[in-house]
């Protein structure tokens, strides 16, 4: 993607009322975040906070649209299922970074859950840890069955 690509993108995202940023499963949002699939060596790739600049830069145009009072989330791999993708330290680091640009929930999400077809709560543990280091909701995706597994 060229610069003004990018530019664009960010504010086709801003056009909408209120979001939750799709930035899981291979989306766009997920392919800057994630290491095995962002090779960009300008501003948008390498470390985690280059990685999550297009991430930051689409919640911060959000909020310049809808102010501070609407809801604005945001669902994010934790894992990219492969040694070499996402690590935890970065994914936590790229949450950290969404709660500071705005952002009011964070969804947790993978692709391990459909590689390997886990049945029971994949994320909870990436759920519990990430919930020690921000201050906003956190919301794990896949495996509740039942309203006793919820926590």
């Amino acid at each position: 993607m060229t610069k003004e690509d990018i530019l664009r993108i960010e504010n086709d995202f801003a056009g909408f009322d209120g979001v939750e940023i799709h930035g899981a499963h291979f989306y766009l949002v997920s392919e800057f975040l994630s290491p095995l699939y962002n090779k960009r060596t300008d501003e948008y790739g390498g470390s985690d906070e280059n990685r999550a600049r297009f991430l930051i830069e689409i919640i911060q145009k959000i909020r310049e649209k809808v102010g501070k009072d609407y809801i604005v989330g945001v669902k994010i791999n934790s894992e990219d299922g492969d040694k070499n993708g996402i690590t935890e330290e970065g994914f936590i680091k790229i949450c950290q970074l969404a709660e500071a640009a705005g952002i009011d929930y964070i969804q947790i999400s993978g692709v391990k859950w459909m590689r390997e077809r886990i049945k029971d709560l994949p994320y909870e543990n990436i759920g519990t840890k990430l919930a020690e280091k921000i201050k906003i909701p956190v919301m794990v995706t896949c495996g509740a069955r039942n309203v006793d597994e919820l926590n």
